[in-house]
């Protein structure tokens, strides 16, 4: 299965962010890069710097499991009271938490290591009922320095069909007596952002940072791991032509994904899905234009813009909510009434 590597970066990055989205085969990838870099020293300098355990306690932070640790940074940049060390009556203070990944970081960075870090919810960086700019901010906040922008690379993941990657969304927020229809009309609505992977790149384009875009149903087409494609074609590690590391031969990775199974009910048509699928489509087309004017490395182009015509309109993301909802309250079926 041998095929012409994407196109690649001249250099390859020193630093490398994973924002997700929510849905997007993260815990997978995250799983994979503790397992290679922290439990293992397999893919050479590059690190999933963390702060220790003691120093996210004494930040009054909860800590997780290390492929989550990045989350309750996320939680303090939203103002969420997550992830805190509930004995303590005080929240955590927002430069102090900043401080102490920064201060991590930046000992990997003088000791010669390339980082990597993400979470899922550096998606909040597009929600509407969040201060986007604000968590960017901290986000990047947190970057060793000296460092040069074009030693980093955002690495986004694009999931399609469109309407299975929404469907995963409510699997994930959607409480178990939630059917989807009152998820996306009622105010949980709100987590639809965590669909848009193309907006999420754009805000990291827009602050002049190399982006590039996985397409998943590319990946899949080729029956590569999602892991195997952040090792070979973002971290730059040496691979062999069946897409594996080739410090991995002898090397079993530990699996984890984040499956939410759908327990709640799945109260729409496939036609109204497929209408889904379209108005989601549309959105994408609409903004295709603005990620295409940054250059972003595109991987495993597959669904990503394949039936967009050049002079497709622009649409917002609030028309592409409201325009759901109106297919949802058109159809949806009510077999309770």
């Amino acid at each position: 299965s041998s095929r012409t590597p994407p196109e690649r970066r001249l250099t390859a990055p020193k630093v490398v962010i994973l924002p997700g989205p929510h849905k997007t085969g993260t815990t997978g990838i995250q799983t994979c890069l503790v397992d290679w870099t922290l439990q293992n020293n397999l893919m050479g300098p590059w690190l999933w710097a963390l702060p220790n355990n003691r120093a996210m306690k004494a930040a009054n932070l909860r800590p997780l499991m290390l492929q989550k640790q990045f989350a309750p940074l996320l939680a303090v940049l939203r103002h969420e009271d997550a992830f805190i060390l509930q004995h303590r009556n005080k929240r955590p203070d927002k430069e102090e938490v900043l401080d102490l990944y920064r201060k991590r970081f930046q000992v990997a960075w003088n000791n010669k290591r390339k980082i990597i870090y993400g979470a899922e919810a550096m998606d909040f960086i597009v929600s509407p009922n969040h201060n986007g700019t604000e968590i960017m901010d901290g986000v990047l906040a947190i970057l060793p320095e000296p460092l040069d922008k074009s030693d980093v690379e955002v690495s986004v993941t694009y999931r399609s069909p469109r309407w299975k990657h929404l469907v995963s969304v409510w699997h994930e927020h959607g409480a178990i007596d939630t059917p989807l229809s009152k998820f996306l009309l009622g105010p949980q609505s709100r987590f639809t952002f965590q669909s848009n992977s193309l907006a999420l790149a754009l805000r990291f384009q827009e602050r002049g940072y190399p982006t590039t875009i996985i397409d998943m149903s590319g990946v899949g087409a080729m029956g590569i791991s999602m892991c195997h494609v952040i090792a070979c074609d973002v971290l730059q590690v040496r691979c062999n032509k069946d897409y594996q590391p080739l410090s991995l031969l002898d090397h079993d990775t530990p699996s984890r994904s984040n499956q939410q199974d759908g327990k709640a009910e799945m109260d729409l048509s496939q036609e109204q899905l497929d209408n889904i699928d379209k108005i989601m489509t549309a959105y994408d087309c609409g903004i295709r234009k603005s990620v295409l004017q940054y250059e972003p490395r595109i991987l495993f182009q597959k669904d990503l813009f394949s039936s967009c015509t050049e002079d497709a309109p622009e649409k917002s993301f609030s028309w592409m909510v409201q325009a759901i909802q109106t297919v949802v309250k058109n159809e949806s079926l009510q077999p309770h009434d």
